[in-house]
């Protein structure tokens, strides 16, 4: 029924800890049939310290460790990787450093996946830096400014989709901090009926080493500039001149800077 995506690397020396704390959270989880859920981890590591860690994990779950001997250091390529090995009809990303709150997550995933089959879920989202406390809950909502980093959704780790979809959409391996912008943007594009989970939540990880954390003003506007390259045909300009207008009161450099691209 479902396989969670998982892509891993070093994370600066903290990526078992993270991955203990992600694979914990869904050991935690009640399900009738631990049978339709599978983990599916991309490695990038260089090292075998995360295979070793998998190897002696115990879980409920089936869970299938890949080496990714390509693209190491983005996280598309590495994320599209696991999508191709995952086997079930739905693919649940969930990124290294996040985890499920609720314990009746996937129990909520999978009863509303029955009852309307929907081509994607989104659920609710709230931060942590601790894995037990949790701070700015939000229900994702998609507007009109998404693929200019406007980001009301939240990273992948909330999303549920349908398999064979990401054979039309995937997450563009040339792009690190809208990835998950555009994937949604093209998702929305296609007018295909989704849910938003409001009951349960992912929990995003923060932390000072996050790739979030590490880019600026000058990543948003190469990645606008491409993804303006990238559907020439949508009329971007229009949309990215009100995001300026928008974005002034907050942000004005940025709304200067990404002015220059109209």
């Amino acid at each position: 029924m479902i396989s969670i995506v998982i892509p891993t690397y070093e994370m600066q020396g903290r990526g078992i800890a993270f991955l203990r704390r992600a694979l914990d959270s869904l050991n935690k989880q009640v399900v009738t049939n631990a049978s339709a859920i599978e983990i599916v981890l991309s490695d990038h590591s260089t090292s075998n310290d995360i295979e070793a860690f998998v190897k002696n994990y115990p879980s409920p779950f089936s869970i299938h460790y890949f080496r990714n001997p390509t693209g190491h250091g983005n996280i598309s390529q590495n994320l599209n990787f696991g999508i191709t090995q995952a086997h079930f009809d739905y693919v649940k990303p969930l990124f290294q450093d996040d985890l499920l709150v609720e314990t009746h997550y996937l129990a909520d995933l999978h009863s509303l996946i029955l009852k309307h089959q929907p081509e994607a879920v989104f659920s609710a989202v709230t931060h942590t830096e601790n894995g037990l406390d949790f701070f700015d809950d939000m229900i994702p909502r998609p507007n009109e400014f998404l693929l200019f980093g406007q980001n009301t959704l939240s990273s992948p780790s909330i999303l549920t989709i349908k398999k064979t979809l990401l054979n039309t959409i995937s997450f563009d391996e040339n792009l690190k901090l809208l990835l998950d912008c555009d994937f949604y943007y093209a998702f929305f594009k296609m007018q295909l009926n989704y849910v938003m989970l409001e009951s349960a939540r992912v929990a995003n990880g923060v932390w000072q080493g996050q790739a979030h954390s590490q880019m600026n003003g000058h990543d948003v506007v190469r990645e606008v500039k491409y993804l303006l390259k990238k559907y020439p045909h949508d009329n971007l300009s229009m949309g990215l001149k009100d995001y300026v207008l928008f974005l002034k009161s907050s942000d004005r450099n940025l709304a200067k800077a990404l002015a220059e691209l109209i």
